[in-house]
């Protein structure tokens, strides 16, 4: 509980929390995608091609982490903040060309956040604290998750 009085660990299960949201966009984008014309087809390559960019992404993420080339508070805001300019335009995506663009983004930056949550836990709270943070975290995470089919709908 002494994690609690700490406003920044209460910001990152917040932002932690919403930052997962991106885990919903592979299960509409097919769906968005035959809506738009797209065949069965290409809406599943999108997902092989999404797939592709997130597990090369996470790659690079966790030599970038070892590295400590940059903060990982700093990566999440700005592939969080990228990814929030991008789903605002999901309603323009109507050709192959901008879908493939949205799988792309998705797969490279769209779950960083997942990717960062360690080094993010160990910036905040310390090597010590890491264990409860990131428990912390998969219990908000996991009580999101349970409300967010009901918010999202159809």
């Amino acid at each position: 509980m002494s994690l609690l009085k700490n406003y920044l660990v209460i910001l990152q299960l917040v932002s932690f929390s919403l930052n997962n949201m991106c885990l919903f966009l592979p299960v509409y984008l097919p769906a968005h995608a035959e809506k738009t014309g797209i065949s069965q087809t290409d809406a599943a390559n999108l997902m092989t091609i999404a797939g592709l960019c997130d597990t090369s992404a996470r790659i690079v993420f966790g030599f970038l982490g070892d590295l400590k080339l940059a903060l990982p508070s700093r990566v999440i805001v700005l592939a969080s903040l990228y990814m929030g300019v991008v789903c605002h335009f999901v309603a323009l995506f109507t050709d192959l060309g901008s879908l493939v663009f949205l799988a792309v983004s998705m797969g490279l930056l769209g779950l960083s956040s997942v990717s960062y949550n360690p080094n993010l836990a160990v910036e905040l709270v310390g090597v010590d604290h890491m264990g409860k943070m990131l428990a912390l975290s998969q219990l908000v995470s996991t009580v999101w998750f349970s409300i967010q089919y009901p918010i999202h709908g159809e």
